[in-house]
């Protein structure tokens, strides 16, 4: 006769959301390696993409305040401790941050880790957070 044993259920890890979306930024940015450089802003300033650029491809950013107020065609991955967009993304935004705020057209998905987030959403850059 077979015995059964019960074993108690194992506890699950409880995993932040900041610390998922921020080791996905890093991992995609160390997979890019030297790529990283070419996907950077066209300005000297990494962690900004002004209201004049319109700029194509995945952009990575990363700084205390990241602000996209242009035009990206792709996605943004943003780190950092303020997340501003202003602008239009047609892509994905992927942003870990304290803060992010979304005031601009999405046209992809918004995935945040943050501790707060405003948004002014229109039809096409609908997200809840």
């Amino acid at each position: 006769m077979m015995t059964r044993h019960r074993t108690q259920p194992t506890a699950r890890r409880h995993v932040p959301r900041s610390a998922v979306v921020l080791g996905i930024v890093v991992a995609l940015t160390a997979v890019t390696g030297g790529a990283a450089a070419a996907v950077t802003t066209t300005q000297d300033d990494p962690s900004r993409i002004g209201a004049t650029e319109r700029v194509t491809g995945p952009r990575f950013l990363s700084g205390t305040d990241v602000e996209v107020a242009g035009n990206v065609d792709g996605d943004v991955y943003a780190a950092g401790q303020n997340v501003t967009v202003s602008g239009r993304v047609t892509g994905d935004v992927i942003a870990a941050a304290q803060t992010v705020t979304v005031t601009g057209e999405v046209d992809g998905d918004v995935r945040l880790a943050r501790s707060r987030a405003t948004s002014a959403a229109t039809r096409d850059s609908a997200w809840t957070g």
